[in-house]
Order: C-alpha cells, then sequence, then structure tokens
C-alpha cells in the first residue's frame, strides 16, 4: 500500500520568516505545517494547524513528508538552490524509473553548480536538490556521462 502524502511540496507556497521558522502552504492540503528548525540543519518542532472545516487524524499525520521537509530545512542558501528545487522533476508515487527529462536536469544541475562553484559541487548539489544520498547523486552522474550527455566529466563530481 503507498501512503499519499497530505502535503505536496512542490505545489506548496513556502515562506520563512526572520527566525527561520518554514510556513509550509499546500492550497490542496487540509493542513499548514509550520516548521522549526533546529540549529544543526534538523527539525526542532512541527507544528500542524488544520485548515478552517477539517480535524486532525492519525492518518493525515502519518502522510505529512517528514524527509521532504527535513531537505527545506536543510536547503542551502545558494543562489539559484530555490529555482531548481522548485523546478527538478521528481519521480512519482509507483514509478520505478526515472523519465528521460529526469537526466536532463541532473545534468544541468551538475553543470550549474560547477559554473557556479556552489559549496560541495555537483554531486552535493545533486544530493540537496534530489534529497538522495551522496553515492546515489555520484552514480547518476556517471549515468548522464555513461548515456552521452555531453559536457559531464568527471571533473565535476565534487
Amino acid at each position: 500500500m503507498v501512503l499519499i502524502p497530505i502535503l505536496e511540496i512542490s505545489r506548496s507556497s513556502i515562506h520563512r520568516d526572520g527566525t527561520g521558522k518554514l510556513t509550509i502552504l499546500d492550497p490542496e492540503s487540509s493542513m499548514i505545517v509550520v516548521v522549526e528548525p533546529s540549529g544543526d540543519g534538523n527539525i526542532r518542532g512541527l507544528t500542524v494547524i488544520p485548515k478552517e472545516g477539517y480535524r486532525l487524524t492519525a492518518s493525515a499525520l502519518g502522510r505529512i513528508p517528514i524527509s521532504q521537509i527535513r531537505r527545506l530545512v536543510r536547503q542551502s542558501t545558494h543562489p539559484n538552490d530555490l529555482v531548481w528545487m522548485h523546478s527538478i522533476t521528481q519521480r512519482k508515487l509507483g514509478e520505478r524509473s526515472w523519465p528521460n527529462a529526469h537526466w536532463d536536469e541532473v545534468m544541468s544541475v551538475a553543470t550549474w553548480a560547477k559554473e557556479t562553484k556552489r559549496p560541495g559541487g555537483a554531486a552535493r548539489a545533486i544530493m540537496d536538490l534530489w534529497g538522495v544520498a551522496l553515492p546515489t547523486a555520484r552514480r547518476w552522474m556517471r549515468q548522464c556521462r555513461s548515456e552521452s550527455y555531453g559536457g559531464l566529466s568527471s571533473s565535476n563530481d565534487d
């Protein structure tokens, strides 16, 4: 059984206040989520506010996409990270492989990270933007190179 998240980050409006708290507003969700980050990039507190006419249930709470929210909390302040975060393709529920557009995006992110000298390099950018482990990011880069995706050379790894 696949649980569908109650909150879709990609269509949400995300606001960060002066203290670092994030407010996540998904127009199609029954709740508003306010996240208080800790100093080390983890989630310190999570406040869930039901919208008018809705109530909180255990099922709804279990469908909050915590790993995606954690990724938002850890998000870099490097220029354009937010633009990339909202434009990259995520794999749809139930799909086992990535669409062809994904590999183009991996190559574009790697090239962008190299050209802007993003801290951590291309692999770190891929890791941060897709929320994958570093070995996965490097494997994706190798796959792009093996599929002849042009300008992605092995020097872009870091």
